[in-house]
């Protein structure tokens, strides 16, 4: 996991993939 936040690729793309979950709400759902 390291190697991969160290990846210059990663870290440019990071900032966008952070904006996109900006706000997002994780709900927890159960079968009935």
């Amino acid at each position: 996991m390291l190697e991969m936040i160290m990846d210059p690729y990663y870290q440019e793309i990071e900032k966008h993939r952070s904006a996109g979950l900006e706000g997002q709400l994780n709900i927890e759902t159960k079968d009935f």
